[in-house]
């Protein structure tokens, strides 16, 4: 299980805002928009979780320096994320992270999400997670399963980002529905 909705988990973190359920039971009340929210704004799990490492990935685009594309070598959690670029450009954004010591998919999301925010970026919502697997010698990457926090990611289009990305264009990208 993701640990998110543990109940003995809950009740041990702090609450950052106010519109924001800080018990198991509010959790139970709230709508999945609000959920997510949560789910970034309270994981305090993740910060033991040594998923420090810097993000690196592929220069896709040149307006900042967060990478579109970021996957761990391996089968690891994966989190899919959309977002609005920075003013003047407000281009619609796609992310596509995994991580090799992410426990949780929240951990992914609370390494990104404040690099997204401090770079400008707005409408930030986690679309859902799974696992990816990225075998270099093979060059294949196959995307499959789903994450009992944030529910299924949308695996075609996570699928479509990888494709675009410059740094996987010789690798075989598939995905599949069937669980983990």
């Amino acid at each position: 299980m993701d640990g998110t909705n543990s109940p003995n988990n809950q009740s041990e973190h702090k609450e950052e805002d106010d519109s924001f359920p800080s018990t198991a039971n509010d959790i139970m009340n709230e709508s999945q928009e609000n959920l997510h929210q949560f789910h970034l704004l309270s994981l305090s799990d993740c910060k033991d979780n040594h998923v420090e490492a810097p993000i690196v990935g592929d220069d896709d685009h040149k307006d900042d320096d967060i990478p579109i594309v970021s996957i761990d070598k391996g089968a690891f959690k994966y989190v899919l994320i959309t977002a609005t670029s920075p003013p003047p450009s407000n281009i619609p954004r796609t992310f596509v992270y995994s991580r090799e010591k992410a426990q949780y998919h929240a951990c992914i999301v609370m390494q990104l999400l404040p690099k997204l925010r401090s770079r400008g970026y707005t409408d930030i919502l986690v679309a859902g997670g799974g696992r990816i697997n990225r075998d270099d010698k093979l060059k294949k990457i196959h995307i499959f399963g789903y994450s009992f926090g944030f529910g299924m990611a949308d695996h075609a289009a996570a699928k479509e980002v990888v494709e675009k990305s410059m740094k996987y264009k010789e690798y075989e990208v598939t995905w599949t529905n069937d669980g983990y």
